[in-house]
């Protein structure tokens, strides 16, 4: 059976201003000097288990993200896609759609767009983008990627999704769990229970857990079968397409009626889309499926330790970026002949076209991107979303 990658390309990714900023998220950007940003690592490591990438992103940032799998290939080789295709990732003909109106750009079968007419969580995306690739290439298994996150261990990842479309084959709907290196806080976790018969590597869900406080998080790691939740799902169109019309039918007919119209290639197309994109609640893929499906045993995990992050704030990003830890990192654009650090190990500096030197700022945040200037202790530099707040409340909106 196919099997297509979805990646939803959405979000301001505040807690990174000024690197991550409205016009230009997280995951147009290359954080850590890898030549690729984090769209196009995403996709590099997609492609070779793919039938098709298809990204679902917002009206802002089609442009970018177009141009970004379009153009240049990984500095190591070319970047290639499909499991049979070697060549680069290319577009095929683009068709421009009118303001506010949600636009597949269908490409070479590489990869494709998805363009919402406004955000309206995971579950709308996810199951848009499945409701469309079940109409063109009829049953198939899709895996939903965010198009912000870092994963280190490529082969480990790569490895996870193969066991998670054999369990989605097998009628499951599928998240990859990462395996927890600490306590974490900040991610929810997923409660795995018996292990699957003839399905080597994956377990029942027993339950989703929200993100616990720091005790009951040390609990979850001491005793074991927690795993972080990094959004990861895999599943059969039918399966998925069903559970949504189970459990959120107010998302599910809805949907059915933008993929239908999807096929009318007349001016009514971009009317009957937004009248029943407007229908959708706002939901994340978890509440609306996942959740409910994993009480009636319905949803399986596939364990995976694959240095996986989230790379939500500038602590890990630092912790991206190669390097000796006991000494200051110039991150990508900068240069290290012209930064000076003394005393000041660990700091993260971004310069852009000038000389930056700093005194005294170990672990320091120091980001120049020639319009804007952090400068940040990077047990602060949370609070970045504070200034984006008040960038707005001053009308300097572009500044964002």
């Amino acid at each position: 059976m196919a099997f297509h990658a979805i990646i939803p390309a959405g979000g301001a990714g505040t807690r990174l201003w000024p690197l991550s900023r409205a016009g230009h998220p997280k995951f147009l950007v290359d954080l850590t000097g890898t030549g690729r940003t984090m769209l196009q690592a995403t996709a590099d490591r997609l492609s070779p288990l793919s039938d098709s990438l298809l990204v679902v992103t917002g009206s802002a940032h089609a442009d970018a993200v177009r141009t970004q799998l379009a153009s240049g290939a990984k500095t190591s080789g070319p970047v290639t896609s499909g499991r049979n295709n070697p060549g680069p990732i290319t577009p095929g003909p683009i068709t421009p759609g009118a303001a506010g109106k949600a636009e597949v750009a269908v490409a070479a079968p590489q990869f494709r767009t998805v363009v919402e007419p406004q955000p309206r969580g995971t579950m709308a995306a996810i199951g848009l983008a499945a409701a469309l690739l079940e109409r063109e290439y009829g049953e198939c298994v899709v895996g939903s990627f965010a198009a912000d996150h870092a994963i280190g261990n490529v082969p480990a990842f790569q490895e996870a999704v193969r066991t998670g479309i054999r369990a989605a084959t097998a009628g499951y709907v599928v998240t990859i769990g990462i395996t927890p290196e600490y306590p974490a806080t900040g991610f929810g976790y997923i409660h795995g229970g018996a292990n699957i018969a003839n399905l080597p590597g994956v377990c029942q869900v027993e339950s989703f857990v929200e993100k616990p406080d720091a005790q009951r998080a040390a609990t979850y790691l001491a005793q074991g079968g927690y795993f972080w939740n990094a959004g990861m799902f895999i599943a059969n169109t039918s399966v998925l397409l069903g559970a949504l019309e189970r459990f959120r039918p107010d998302i599910a007919i809805p949907l059915r009626e933008i993929a239908a119209a999807w096929d009318l290639e007349t001016d009514t197309q971009s009317a009957a889309v937004r009248a029943a994109w407007e229908k959708l609640p706002a939901e994340v893929i978890d509440r609306a499926i996942a959740e409910p499906l994993a009480a009636t045993g319905g949803v399986a995990v596939v364990p995976a330790a694959m240095d996986w992050s989230d790379v939500g704030d500038y602590a890990s990003v630092a912790a991206q970026i190669p390097g000796p830890q006991r000494t200051h990192q110039v991150a990508p654009g900068g240069s290290a002949q012209e930064t000076i650090a003394i005393d000041s190990e660990g700091a993260l500096i971004y310069t852009h076209d000038k000389p930056i030197a700093v005194l005294g700022l170990e672990g320091g945040v120091v980001v120049d991107t020639g319009e804007v200037l952090l400068v940040s202790t990077r047990q602060a530099a949370h609070k970045v979303k504070d200034v984006t707040e008040i960038l707005t409340q001053r009308g300097l909106d572009h500044l964002r």
